[in-house]
């Protein structure tokens, strides 16, 4: 059994399971390990846990991109009065 800091949803290979009912999605209360391949609970931790890393993507090609994207909506939304 994992520790207390060491759950699956703490881990850096653990992804969200997301549910479809109707048009929405939710967010369901277990995750899918990319490690070991198989869906797991909430509780679950193993021995290959890594501590989740927080990752910025700050280069120059997402800036343009945001810039366009921003200078599109402003376009549009000068359009639209």
């Amino acid at each position: 059994m994992a520790s207390y800091k060491n759950k699956c949803k703490t881990c850096d290979y653990c992804k969200s399971l997301y549910l479809m009912y109707g048009f929405r999605f939710w967010r369901s209360k277990r995750y899918f390990c990319a490690q070991r391949n198989k869906p797991i609970g909430i509780a679950g931790g193993c021995d290959t846990w890594q501590a989740r890393i927080q990752r910025y993507d700050l280069s120059a090609q997402r800036f343009d991109e945001v810039s366009d994207d921003i200078n599109a909506l402003l376009r549009y939304n000068t359009g639209c009065d």
